[in-house]
């Protein structure tokens, strides 16, 4: 195995293996930015600008939203129109978010108590941390 192979493979060993990945805004080169997450597990999620490394690139991209961030510009970030369609969906139909990593999640039955996927626990009537409210 050639040297530039095995780390190709590191790379995408990292990048798959990486939860609310982030890639780069600019569609020609969604490079493999990082991760959305850099607080503390599971309730920190922060809005960070990741710079793109290739160097025909170096677009800023917002972790949250994950649309291109202009220099120069206060950034505020905008929904996708799907994304805003399935919020509202979601919000019609009572539907929770996690308030860890905004996955939208529907209780059939059961108790209000959530574990999410992505380990969070929460109150799915007013999405507080678990035990909280």
């Amino acid at each position: 195995m050639s040297a530039t192979f095995a780390q190709s493979f590191i790379e995408k060993k990292k990048e798959y293996g990486t939860r609310n990945r982030v890639y780069c805004a600019r569609p020609s080169c969604s490079r493999f930015l990082g991760t959305h997450n850099k607080g503390s597990f599971p309730f920190v999620f922060r809005r960070r600008k990741l710079k793109c490394s290739a160097p025909d690139c170096r677009t800023v991209t917002c972790s949250s939203c994950k649309n291109e961030v202009v220099s120069g510009t206060r950034h505020r970030c905008q929904p996708a129109d799907v994304d805003v369609s399935v919020l509202s969906l979601g919000q019609q139909s009572g539907w929770a978010r996690c308030p860890c990593c905004e996955t939208m999640i529907e209780l059939n039955d059961g108790c209000y108590h959530i574990t999410c996927r992505c380990g969070a626990e929460f109150c799915y009537r007013c999405q507080a941390r678990w035990r909280i409210c």
